[in-house]
């Protein structure tokens, strides 16, 4: 199957994430509910200056949408915008667990990525490679068997 496109994620949804993380953390996110005449761009900079302070920030998804299963009709399942699988990382963070290694000294994304694809391929009857068997060789003397013989 062909890569989806990289749906947009709505701000509405980010600032769910934002919340979520707020929550995972511990932090009161009743204090950082939206205020009257604030725009949702406003309220998802708030919280991830909440969380993060003025550090660069990108949206993850977890698993990464290269990974997640899609349904017969072509969507990722879970969904590409579910809020609960996004989450905020830090630049670097982010980086390293799609290229170098994941959590806990997991897979990276692309790896795992890459090694379901090998998967799959050797799977797949028209690359397996068949194993052919080798003809005896008439001539050749069977090997001593060192059991009882009969003598």
């Amino acid at each position: 199957m062909s890569r989806l496109p990289r749906p947009y994620i709505p701000l509405a949804i980010r600032c769910m994430v934002a919340t979520r993380q707020l929550y995972e953390k511990g932090i009161n996110a009743g204090q950082h509910a939206r205020r009257e005449g604030e725009t949702l761009k406003e309220l998802l900079a708030r919280l991830l200056w909440v969380l993060f302070g003025d550090a660069k920030l990108e949206l993850h998804h977890t698993p990464s949408l290269v990974n997640r299963r899609r349904k017969r009709n072509g969507d990722y399942d879970p969904a590409a915008n579910d809020y609960r699988h996004l989450e905020y990382m830090l630049e670097d963070a982010h980086d390293i667990e799609t290229r170098v290694r994941g959590r806990h000294g997991q897979h990276s994304d692309l790896a795992l990525a890459r090694k379901n694809k090998r998967i799959a391929r050797n799977r797949d009857p028209k690359h397996r490679k068949v194993k052919i068997p080798q003809r005896k060789n008439p001539w050749q003397k069977k090997a001593a068997t060192g059991g009882s013989g009969s003598g």
